[in-house]
């Protein structure tokens, strides 16, 4: 007999207390082996209108609710016995009536009571053009929507919706590929309904069972789920997400989506996918620490076989192996290196200052690859915060001509030269791509050179390669357009709109810091409104301070509240925006009593809350994350905008310091804190001062 697990049980036994969590186990071992067991006081719930839907006893505080179809059992939800059941009393359990699919959802009437809220504060009579506003699905038939998956019963609620901020809420009480072929709808794309198939197939057989549920035979099957609870999620893809992972697609492709969208699990999935195809993958993201994240993570979801298939390496390290290929001595330099060059080069009179040259150097010389002084005559610099007549460039192009001449001299390149070297190498044939197919993870941190090897690379046949990032974490790289570059992803372009990692009061607030609209990594801006967590939790908490210490003691409090109530020390963590505040914190916490451990390139081990900088952060997940230190002497960094003249520049470094306090916050599953003393950073700003999000009282008051 075979159990099946809804992939959210998880998930919601990791907010149960430790002990209680393995209570759960255990009592699906014993359900496992026996569901008629009579420890189990398995017994129909009642007060429901779903006769199929059953209680089970985990322990004298737990009740499990269980789904009977047929001879397959269906665990759903695990609770203490009050919550337990009224979550079973609230949802709408059943077969769909076209699609045959199982659906968990809510009950209409929770969502006519959100509609009736929202009517109530919502002004009508302010639509300009005085007609009667529309519901969103107006245009749609009823016979269509059914045959996107939306139950017979919630048609008639479907209607009454009129905005967007209702719909985001609604479609978190609608199965998962409901809610994103809705959201696909209302923003206008054209949504195909899946294939039907007959409500009396068995649970087991269904594809879309197979896809949402675990499926456990033995406890073998249990033992497997249970080792990496955190990682289980790498073996599910969501409708869109599949549809990506496993597509034929003519050319590149480009895939968006804002933080916990899936994006690195499309990337995985894509991979395994083409290497099941016999393709030989590069998969690479920029940062190395990601990568080794990634690796780890193909571990668990690839067989041997399809992971000899798959390298996973930085883009970097590809580009030096290639571009030392043949004999060449490349030693990469660091940024400070150019640095001394430029001001060593630099004279009194030069029209622009080091800090400005250095900016010339990275986006002009170095990103467009010129090399030569006709090339750099005609150069495009639209974009650029400070002009520059044709009688500068020609002033100042003496010094880049003696960088480029010095860096040759001594064997040495910047990591764009180095790519353009490989680029080259590959595009002349000199050697050959050691790959069929390239999946770039991160995209919007990479630059230029960066992303037109890897294209090159890929080359240009069928799913040769996808481009997986998101505009509004752009923490390291330049901004670019992809066509510019190249590389035409026109038609292939998708969003990812739902979120399945933090919930929706963390995402809203995280939201608000970088706006509605982004850069959409193609020259163009892309709306991130529209977007849904399917995860609910509390508002994020906001800490004002007046001292350092009233700061540390506030978090350590936070931190042994939450260690009460059953999260372990290494579910949370602590970032920061510089490394010289993580002496400082874990010197704080030393005094309060409170074990940490401080985040490396090779990750963090041992007992203790995980402490790293914001960009630290990044590919990282914790049940709770601080966010410390948010004052508008730290965020952003008031040495970074210091003496930066250049109005782009200037732009972009305070784009770059927003996006790196987003990825801190939406590193958060559960909940997010964030802290300052004195007065708090310009970011949050409007995130105060906004009623909707109903942050707490504890930030007003001081």
């Amino acid at each position: 007999m075979a159990v099946l697990i809804d992939q959210s049980l998880p998930s919601a036994v990791s907010r149960l207390a430790a002990k209680e969590a393995k209570r759960v186990w255990t009592f699906l071992t014993k359900f496992l082996e026996n569901p008629a067991h009579p420890s189990l006081s398995l017994e129909r719930i009642t007060k429901t209108k779903n006769q199929n839907l059953w209680s089970a006893r985990i322990s004298q505080e737990l009740r499990a609710v269980i789904y009977k179809d047929g001879e397959t059992w269906t665990v759903l939800h695990a609770d203490h016995h009050d919550a337990a059941y009224h979550w079973a009393e609230t949802k709408q359990i059943a077969r769909h009536s076209k699609t045959g699919a199982l659906q968990i959802i809510a009950s209409p009437e929770v969502v006519e009571q959100q509609i009736q809220n929202y009517d109530q504060r919502y002004d009508w009579s302010s639509n300009p053009t005085g007609s009667p506003i529309q519901g969103i699905f107006d245009d749609h038939k009823d016979e269509y929507l059914v045959s996107l998956g939306v139950p017979e019963n919630w048609i008639p609620t479907l209607r009454k919706i009129k905005l967007e901020e209702v719909l985001l809420d609604a479609i978190l009480d609608l199965p998962d590929d409901v809610g994103e072929r809705l959201l696909c709808l209302a923003a206008g794309e054209l949504v195909t309904p899946p294939v039907s198939t007959s409500s009396e197939q068995p649970l087991i057989d269904r594809q879309d069972v197979k896809r949402r549920f675990f499926v456990l035979n033995d406890s073998d099957d249990l033992l497997r789920m249970l080792e990496a609870p955190l990682e289980t999620w790498i073996a599910f893809l969501h409708p869109s997400q599949e549809q990506l992972a496993t597509g034929d697609f003519s050319g590149p492709v480009k895939v968006t989506g804002s933080a916990g969208t899936g994006k690195t699990v499309v990337a995985m999935h894509r991979a395994r996918y083409l290497a099941r195809q016999g393709k030989k993958v590069l998969l690479t993201s920029y940062v190395k620490t990601l990568c080794e994240n990634i690796e780890r993570n193909l571990d668990l979801l690839c067989s041997a076989e399809e992971k000899a298939l798959i390298t996973v390496s930085t883009v970097h390290k590809q580009a030096l192996r290639l571009a030392t290929s043949k004999g060449q001595k490349l030693q990469p330099v660091e940024k400070s290196y150019i640095k001394s060059l430029i001001e060593a080069a630099h004279f009194p009179s030069c029209p622009l200052d080091p800090v400005m040259l250095l900016t010339e150097w990275e986006t002009v010389i170095q990103d467009q690859g010129i090399a030569r002084w006709e090339e750099y005559r005609c150069a495009n610099r639209a974009g650029r915060g400070f002009p520059l007549s044709a009688k500068g460039r020609e002033q100042i192009w003496p010094i880049f001509e003696r960088m480029i001449k010095t860096l040759e001299a001594e064997g040495k390149a910047e990591w764009s030269s180095i790519c353009r070297q490989a680029r080259e190498f590959v595009v002349s044939g000199v050697v050959e791509s050691p790959f069929d197919s390239v999946v770039v993870d991160e995209l919007q941190d990479l630059r230029p050179q960066e992303i037109q090897l890897l294209a090159a690379l890929a080359g240009e046949g069928r799913n040769a390669l996808m481009l997986v990032g998101d505009g509004g974490q752009r923490i390291y790289g330049s901004r670019f357009s992809l066509k510019g570059l190249g590389v035409n992803v026109q038609g292939r372009s998708h969003i990812l709109r739902i979120n399945y990692r933090t919930t929706e009061q963390i995402r809203r607030f995280a939201d608000k810091l970088i706006g509605d609209s982004g850069d959409d990594l193609d020259g163009g801006l892309e709306k991130r409104k529209g977007t849904v967590s399917l995860l609910k939790g509390p508002q994020p908490m906001l800490h004002a301070a007046k001292t350092p210490a009233q700061q540390w003691k506030y978090v350590a409090g936070e931190i042994k509240r939450m260690k009460k109530e059953g999260l372990d020390l290494a579910e949370m963590a602590i970032f920061s925006r510089t490394n010289a505040d993580l002496q400082t914190i874990q010197a704080a916490l030393i005094r309060n009593k409170v074990k940490s451990q401080v985040i490396t390139r090779e990750g963090a081990s041992g007992e203790g809350v995980r402490l790293g900088t914001l960009h630290r952060a990044k590919g990282l997940e914790f049940k709770t994350v601080f966010v410390v230190n948010v004052s508008d002497e730290q965020v952003p960094q008031r040495s970074l905008l210091q003496d930066v003249q250049d109005k782009q520049l200037r732009s972009d470094l305070l784009d770059r310091e927003r996006q790196l306090l987003y990825v801190g916050l939406t590193r958060a599953r559960d909940e997010a804190v964030l802290t300052w003393v004195g007065y708090p950073s310009r970011f949050l700003e409007d995130i105060l001062s906004d009623p909707e999000l109903e942050a707490l009282e504890d930030a007003a008051e001081k």
